[in-house]
């Protein structure tokens, strides 16, 4: 048996990795992997006799070598009549028990405040909008700036033994109090205060629908979801549906894009009095939480598509400031805008692209001026000799350290030490590119 195995096993290791990879990703992983796989049988029919035998030996000491009488136990289980006390029954009939909204919605704002405070999230203001002297407060709490063990083991409760992705998100798409609060925070016409200001308080004495239990239930939402990925593959996300199916996953990108929108080009822009609100540390760890979820949708949908690239992006993003734009320095408060640190996959590509090359162009025109043969900038001036195009350009170059951004002017030598006539207007640092 143990050669059989040690075959079976060689086998195994005789094929690439990508095909045992594609031959497993299709096997059905509702279901046992010990039952797919051929060694792998057999390994657990060596585990499981080697059990057996234990037990055996375990339950002949305990009786004395004498068997049990079962006989009214099997004709019980023959006719239905046996009662079985298993474990999954008892979660069967926890689960089929009534499900309690107001203790859901009291525990989640309890969970949001923890992991606002110390998941980790909380202490980094991501977007930096606001000056840290206009937002301080003597009273404003201090949320640690890295997750602590207690938030770690909680989310992996949360995510790994209870369906809570899934009854989230259903009751933020199905109660019309939470979905009119989600959609009011994601307007600024229907809510004046920013983003980073969101705060959310325990319930104690207060009234369970409040104004903050949508944000507080989104929070968790986001949290999960995104631990929830780490361990989720491409393969349970596009054929299985976990953690959510693919039209809801939809869903979700289109509010967490509307809310990072918001949080970066629309706050403490708008209206004068944005400085009279504080940053809250369930807010900034809920811009932060949504950018770090995004960005992991965003990374498995380039591997494959999640949605259609439309859905990611918002048309006219950043083209007017692009437009207006005429110097360098303009052009890097563009890129140093809140959407493009925090959100960059909600513009195009494209729009990137020219801006990239907006800075590249503006920059070299700064240093060495246009080159239009009106308006020069005094270069650097090397003399190459004709003999010695490589050892020269290696001196020169080598010494010029942050001058070689200039534009550089080549004069080249004859044979004798003579300048050869000619001016250069680029096409003699071409050829000494070229050579």
């Amino acid at each position: 048996g143990i050669k059989k195995l040690e075959k079976d096993l060689q086998e195994i290791m005789t094929e690439s990795s990508a095909s045992v990879a594609a031959r497993e990703a299709m096997v059905d992983r509702t279901k046992g992997f010990w039952q797919r796989s051929k060694w792998a049988k057999k390994l657990h029919s060596v585990f499981s006799s080697s059990n057996e035998k234990s037990h055996a030996s375990k339950s002949k000491k305990a009786t004395g070598g004498k068997l049990m009488n079962t006989t009214s136990m099997s004709r019980k289980l023959a006719s239905g009549s046996a009662v079985i006390d298993s474990k999954e029954e008892k979660l069967e009939e926890k689960r089929k028990a009534d499900f309690n909204i107001a203790f859901f919605y009291a525990i989640c704002r309890t969970y949001a405040i923890i992991l606002s405070r110390w998941g980790g999230a909380g202490g980094n203001d991501i977007v930096k909008r606001m000056a840290p002297d206009s937002v301080s407060d003597s009273k404003q709490i201090i949320a640690s700036s890295k997750p602590e063990p207690c938030v770690l083991s909680l989310l992996n409760v949360v995510c790994f033994s209870t369906p809570f992705v899934k009854t989230a998100w259903s009751l933020i798409q199905s109660d019309s109090m939470l979905s009119n609060e989600l959609q009011s925070m994601t307007d600024s016409s229907k809510r004046a205060k920013p983003i980073r200001s969101s705060s959310v308080t325990p319930v104690l004495n207060k009234s369970i629908k409040t104004g903050d239990t949508g944000q507080a239930i989104l929070l968790m939402l986001v949290v999960s979801l995104s631990h929830t990925l780490i361990v989720t593959d491409d393969i349970e996300l596009h054929e299985m549906g976990r953690p959510l199916p693919l039209h809801q996953i939809r869903r979700c990108i289109l509010l967490l894009k509307n809310l990072l929108y918001r949080a970066c080009c629309l706050d403490d822009t708008l209206s004068s009095n944005s400085a009279s609100f504080p940053s809250n540390h369930f807010g900034l760890s809920l811009i932060c939480s949504s950018s770090k979820l995004m960005r992991d949708l965003h990374d498995r949908s380039s591997r494959r598509a999640l949605c259609v690239p439309k859905l990611w992006l918002f048309e006219t993003l950043l083209e007017d400031d692009i437009r207006r734009s005429k110097t360098y320095e303009d052009y890097c408060t563009i890129l140093n805008s809140p959407v493009l640190r925090v959100c960059p996959f909600l513009v195009s590509f494209k729009r990137r692209l020219k801006l990239f090359e907006k800075i590249v162009t503006s920059n070299r025109d700064l240093i060495q001026g246009r080159n239009d043969g009106f308006s020069p900038r005094p270069g650097v001036h090397i003399n190459i000799m004709r003999g010695r195009v490589l050892e020269d350009g290696l001196i020169h170059l080598n010494k010029l350290g942050r001058k070689l951004r200039q534009r550089i002017i080549v004069q080249y030598l004859n044979q004798a030490g003579a300048r050869e006539t000619g001016l250069d207007a680029g096409g003699l640092f071409k050829e000494f590119g070229v050579i």
